[in-house]
């Protein structure tokens, strides 16, 4: 395949060999020096390659550019972390870190209840952005045009009889949220689930992740909202003193 192809000779490179010919790189693969050349082109096209001089091809800035999302990521669960399981510890219930990817919000990280009963998700799960908490608050602090593009694409889907997907209600919704600096939802996505949520900043105040408190509906009459609203406030400012 072609994409396995290329994928080699991104292998190729190490701290010991940062520089191949492509007549190097081809008896290393056992290729014909055309297909190297080949899809060489297509990656240095992109960016992933630069010619270093004739003939001459290293690893292109590209690169960079993916290894500092990954870095950004890590730094930014190596920040959480701590503050999730204390605010796990406080709660007793499920702790969710949400960022939004696309269309769609993206679970980072997670900490699950102490509760015999609880609600558990996982990383990397891909929820809506239009509906539950944690992914309502990213949303209430994306422009207008954006949300009209969720329309248009007709990302808006009903998961429940709880979710929201008139327009207006929604924008109404989100106003809310950034007013009161927080979003609670229940059954949007699944039934039987709460949220609480609030959204995490950087020192530019660009919104970075939403913090979340997940549990079980039936436990809302046991639940202190007030309380769990000043512990996610908490958590998230602590947060945000490192970022």
């Amino acid at each position: 395949m072609s994409l396995e192809k290329a994928l080699d000779i991104l292998e190729l490179y190490n701290f010991d060999h940062t520089t191949y010919s492509v007549a190097e790189m081809a008896e290393k693969l056992n290729q014909p020096q055309s297909s190297v050349y080949r899809h060489l082109k297509v990656l240095k096209n992109r960016g992933y390659i630069r010619e270093d001089k004739e003939d001459m091809y290293k690893l292109g800035y590209k690169i960079l550019y993916f290894s500092k999302i990954i870095r950004d990521d890590t730094n930014l669960l190596h920040v959480t972390r701590e503050e999730m399981i204390r605010l796990r510890d406080a709660t007793k219930e499920t702790i969710i870190l949400s960022i939004r990817s696309g269309y769609h919000a993206v679970c980072l990280d997670t900490i699950s209840s102490l509760q015999p009963i609880n609600v558990s998700s996982k990383q990397g799960a891909i929820v809506p952005i239009h509906c539950g908490a944690s992914s309502k608050v990213l949303l209430a602090y994306m422009d207008e045009k954006f949300i009209d593009q969720l329309y248009e694409l007709n990302v808006v889907e009903r998961y429940t009889e709880n979710t929201i997907c008139d327009r207006e209600e929604l924008l109404k919704e989100l106003e809310d949220i950034r007013r009161k600096g927080y979003a609670y939802s229940e059954s949007e996505i699944d039934w039987g689930v709460s949220t609480y949520s609030v959204p995490i900043f950087d020192f530019n105040g660009s919104l970075i992740t939403s913090l979340s408190v997940a549990f079980p509906s039936e436990r809302i009459k046991d639940i202190d909202s007030q309380f769990l609203i000043h512990q996610l406030k908490e958590s998230a400012s602590n947060i945000e003193k490192y970022l």
